[in-house]
């Protein structure tokens, strides 16, 4: 019988292949950030931030608006004409809710916002304000049937934004005039 000789490329094979299981450390920059996302201090900071900042803000699509309705499809009666002071009924989706929003003429020339979340969410926090501001002119929270009323708004442009456990919905700038409502 022979003896068996190793084979040297064989030897050379299992070298490389014993190289090849050698993990590279990652760069120290990268290290110490995920070190940092562990301290305390830094996860108290984040609790302090309010929760809507700390949400995903998704926008909503506008599906229907019954001023861009068809006076011959619907009857003439059915779409709000322009200083009529109908109520103009605006709907919005979203993966797994709709939006339905109505503005309404109200008495002094301001202008009623209401609606109502359809979906499995019911709870949360309805915001508008002036397009271009920061801060909320008004909120109204989500009864128990995800309804909303805001208080009259002047004519102008707006946001609206549905403040939800899971998430911020945003709606498109929505503009009030005075021969009724427009969007942007």
């Amino acid at each position: 019988m022979k003896s068996a000789q190793p084979d040297p490329e064989d030897e050379s094979l299992a070298q490389a292949l014993c190289a090849s299981r050698v993990l590279v450390d990652a760069p120290e920059a990268l290290i110490q950030r995920a070190v940092q996302l562990f301290d305390p201090a830094r996860r108290m900071a984040v609790a302090d931030v309010p929760a809507p900042a700390r949400l995903p803000r998704l926008l909503a699509a506008l599906k229907f608006d019954s001023a861009g309705a068809s006076p011959l499809a619907y009857g003439r009666r059915s779409g709000p004409q322009p200083g009529s002071g109908e109520v103009r009924q605006l709907l919005y989706a979203l993966e797994d809710c709709d939006i339905d929003l109505r503005v309404a003429p109200a008495d002094g020339g301001l202008f009623s916002l209401s609606g109502q979340l359809l979906g499995p969410v019911a709870t949360g926090v309805v915001s508008i304000q002036p397009e271009g501001a920061g801060t909320a002119a008004s909120r109204a929270a989500l009864n128990e049937w995800g309804e909303f009323r805001l208080p009259p708004l002047p004519a102008g442009a707006w946001r609206v934004c549905l403040e939800l456990p899971d998430r911020v919905i945003e709606l498109p700038p929505l503009r009030v005039i005075d021969d009724g409502p427009a969007l942007v």
